[in-house]
């Protein structure tokens, strides 16, 4: 079964960043930017599904957000604490392998998923912006409407 959520919907504002979060060892990047390795850091969970392995139990899908995309990542183990911490809407600190199989696609092997704390992330990191200010975009808006000379629009 799959839940998705919006960003905006259950994400609530954090305090500045205090760094990116990750141990010394591990990089933390955008997805957009992510390269083959070690990778830590916040995202916001846009999507969860347990599904069954071939072997028997389940493993955890989740898709990860940050401003610049998503991804897809996987729990082998520990289940059941990651998917009561990855509810859709919610921002999880993660450690893991980032790879990109030929067959599958890019993903990240999770080793660690836990809720993120107050500080470790911003909000602006999580969710897309607009490249033009909000302020100028409405001022171009208004502006478009002052030329309607038709009064029935």
């Amino acid at each position: 079964m799959s839940e998705q959520a919006s960003l905006t919907d259950q994400i609530a504002p954090a305090a500045p960043a205090n760094g990116n979060g990750h141990s010394e060892t591990r990089a933390r990047l955008l997805i957009e930017k992510l390269i083959e390795g070690e990778v830590a850091g916040c995202y916001a969970v846009r999507d969860r599904q347990r599904l069954p392995r071939r072997n028997g139990g389940e493993y955890l899908r989740l898709i990860l957000a940050d401003r610049t995309g998503t991804v897809e990542a996987k729990a082998w183990d520990g289940v059941e604490e990651c998917y009561a911490c990855a509810a859709p809407g919610a921002v999880v600190y993660v450690e893991g392998t980032y790879s990109v199989h030929p067959q599958w696609g890019a993903a990240i092997k999770l080793d660690t998923v836990r809720a993120a704390e107050e500080g470790e992330y911003r909000i602006e990191d999580l969710v897309a912006m607009p490249e033009i200010p909000v302020e100028r975009l409405e001022s171009a808006l208004r502006e478009l409407i002052g030329t309607i000379q038709s009064p029935q629009l």
